[in-house]
């Protein structure tokens, strides 16, 4: 948080990287448990990189089946 310099970023930062986490765990759970959680799982690199490009993919799907869909909603 400390690196991010607009305002706005600072703001919509946290709720946008709940997305990630609940998408990540299926859940729903707490915001800092499931960042304990990411940290603790992304120490095994493939899991790191299986989730992003899974969020990445699902994003894209969401964009391509409707294209009004905005990104992180």
């Amino acid at each position: 948080m400390y690196a991010l310099q607009s305002g706005a970023t600072r703001r919509q930062y946290p709720r946008r990287l709940k997305v990630f986490f609940n998408f990540c765990f299926n859940n729903d759970k707490d915001f800092d448990l499931q960042a304990i959680e990411f940290v603790k799982n992304s120490k095994a690199n493939s899991w790191l990189n299986l989730q992003v490009m899974n969020f990445i993919s699902f994003q894209k799907e969401l964009i391509n089946s409707n294209p009004t869909h905005h990104i992180c909603e």
